[in-house]
C-alpha cells in the first residue's frame, strides 16, 4: 500500500511540489487509517483526472476528425470545380478548332 501511495503522491496534480515532498516525508508516521484515507482522496483525483484526460482526448480526437472531413470536402469541391474548368475550357478551345476548319 505504501508503494502505491508514493506514486499517487508523485503524480498528483493537486499538490504543490513542496505539498508532495511533505506528505512523503511523513508517511512513516501516518497510521494505515490515514494512509488509506489518503489512498481514497489520491485515487479519486487519479480517477477523475483519467476522465478528464480521456474526455478531452476525445474531444480532440473529434475535432481532428471534423478538420479532416472539411479539408477532404473543401479538396474534393477545388478539385471538380479544377476537372470542369479545364473540361470547359478544354470544350473552348474543341470549338475554336472546329470553327476554324
Amino acid at each position: 500500500m505504501k508503494e502505491k501511495l508514493i506514486e499517487l503522491i508523485k503524480n498528483s496534480s493537486m499538490l504543490k511540489d513542496g505539498d508532495k515532498e511533505m506528505y512523503l516525508a511523513m508517511l512513516d508516521s501516518l497510521s494505515d487509517e490515514r494512509m488509506a484515507d489518503l489512498m481514497v482522496i489520491l485515487e479519486k483525483e487519479a480517477t477523475i483526472k483519467d476522465d478528464i484526460d480521456a474526455e478531452t482526448e476525445k474531444k480532440v480526437s473529434d475535432a481532428n476528425k471534423e478538420y479532416l472531413k472539411e479539408m477532404d470536402e473543401t479538396y474534393d469541391k477545388e478539385k471538380k470545380e479544377a476537372v470542369k474548368a479545364t473540361e470547359k475550357d478544354d470544350h473552348k478551345k474543341a470549338d475554336e478548332m472546329i470553327s476554324n476548319i
